[in-house]
């Protein structure tokens, strides 16, 4: 049976790594880190306070017709 720290220790990855393969793990995980943002980017985009909206045309009640005053 392994102890926490024995198992903490395995599950972080090869410790005798050269710096050409630590620099190679590092680019992988930053590669993976900026797909995951691209993912969720329109999510993380903030809600606009601006809402259009349609102009308002005057319009007569159902069953009535519009009449134009003759001058």
């Amino acid at each position: 049976m392994r102890t926490v720290m024995q198992q903490t220790q395995a599950d972080a990855g090869p410790t005798h790594e050269t710096p050409a393969q630590r620099e190679e793990r590092k680019q992988h995980e930053s590669d993976n880190q900026d797909e995951a943002l691209e993912e969720t980017f329109p999510a993380s985009d903030p809600v606009s306070p601006f809402i259009p909206v349609k102009p308002v045309v005057a319009t007569p009640p159902f069953g009535e017709v519009a009449h134009r005053d003759a001058g």
